[in-house]
């Protein structure tokens, strides 16, 4: 992750690789080589909206245009989501209802629904990844569809008959998972169903408005005035991968690409090195928290790769910082140069083979500003 300026802290999460000639197996795993099946999950948690929230109410009604239950649209709204100033003001022709970020955001959902008829559209507004979409504390997945599907059957049974259902996130119908996702999602709740895949929101940031998935016949048009759109200070994204079947969010540097299903940072090569970094920023402040989940495995030979690093960092060349290879795992380096020490970072490392400057040869250990020599 990466950070820029004290007031507007900004995160990228990076993965980084080098290969000493032994690498062909990164997530790609036919040979005697250092091989990892990663599935990545970074949530980025922000101050709850107290401004737009009344304290200790399940449900935030902020905006109505008529008065409450009249309105054929509503807009539900993650308080997670950034600017949600811009998004709040922009919709004028629905009821706005703002998610607790501490509550199960289906159970909301259905909880400001309950005895609601002859509803037109119901517009999620909130991030998202492949086959995913969160809110509130809960995730609304192809997993998770089984245990809430008695909520999306009450979702629809709220719509008309031609209601539609539109999720506002990015990559929410991208690649296999998301088509089936809002398929089931459609047959549970009985609606047509619109969701994007690709990145939502500012177009500086590679974002769209657009719903390029459609499931039936959406006849609603997207709530976001064009204000709106064009003044949106954000994409409405996580940075989560089950698979790398896309690497859209992704900045590949150096001898990174991706191979089939897989990322692979380095292919089998010597003195390789490789980054992959989150495109979109992810907003850290003193009181955000988040959380990364990831699992991997290591298999093959006695000899091979270095390594790899999860990475923070607010190194100047931001989504396009590498380091060098062999020992520096991607992550270190010389200060001058193409592919120059990452400063201004934090990071973890799995590192599995001893350099002079190494404990041993399979070790964990936090480096700071790419210093990984030290001790």
């Amino acid at each position: 992750m990466r950070c820029q300026s004290k007031t507007q802290a900004l995160g990228r999460l990076a993965v980084h690789q080098d290969d000493c000639g032994m690498l062909r197996t990164f997530f790609d795993a036919p040979l005697r080589n250092l091989a990892m099946n990663l599935e990545l999950s970074t949530e980025t948690l922000h101050p709850f909206q107290d401004g737009f929230y009344p304290p200790g109410s399940p449900l935030g009604l902020v905006n109505s245009p008529l008065e409450h239950g009249q309105t054929q649209h509503i807009a539900i709204i993650d308080s997670r989501v950034d600017d949600l100033i811009t998004l709040v003001a922009s919709i004028n022709d629905a009821e706005v209802f703002i998610l607790n970020h501490d509550q199960d955001g289906i159970e909301q959902i259905s909880k400001i629904l309950t005895n609601r008829q002859s509803i037109s559209s119901l517009h999620v507004i909130s991030h998202g990844s492949s086959g995913n979409i969160w809110l509130g504390n809960a995730s609304l997945n192809v997993d998770s569809l089984a245990g809430y599907a008695h909520h999306l059957q009450a979702w629809g049974n709220s719509l008309t008959p031609d209601g539609d259902l539109l999720f506002y996130g990015c990559n929410v119908a991208a690649n296999h998972l998301g088509k089936v996702f809002i398929e089931q999602v459609s047959q549970l709740a009985g609606a047509d169903v619109a969701a994007s895949t690709d990145l939502t929101g500012k177009a500086d940031l590679g974002g769209d408005w657009e719903f390029e998935e459609l499931v039936g016949t959406v006849e609603t048009d997207g709530i976001l005035s064009a204000v709106a759109q064009e003044t949106y200070n954000g994409v409405l994204g996580t940075f989560s991968f089950a698979n790398f079947t896309s690497t859209s969010g992704l900045r590949l540097n150096g001898n990174a690409g991706q191979a089939g299903t897989a990322l692979r940072l380095t292919p089998a090569k010597r003195s390789q090195s490789g980054s992959a970094f989150s495109i979109v920023p992810i907003a850290l402040t003193a009181d955000t928290s988040f959380q990364t989940q990831f699992q991997f495995q290591l298999s093959g030979g006695t000899t091979g790769a270095d390594g790899f690093a999860f990475v923070l960092q607010n190194n100047a060349r931001g989504n396009q910082a590498i380091g060098s290879a062999n020992g520096n795992l991607g992550l270190g380096g010389p200060q001058t140069g193409t592919r120059t020490r990452i400063d201004k970072s934090l990071a973890i490392e799995f590192d599995t083979f001893k350099n002079p400057w190494d404990p041993n040869n399979n070790h964990i250990a936090i480096v700071r500003d790419g210093r990984v020599n030290t001790p």
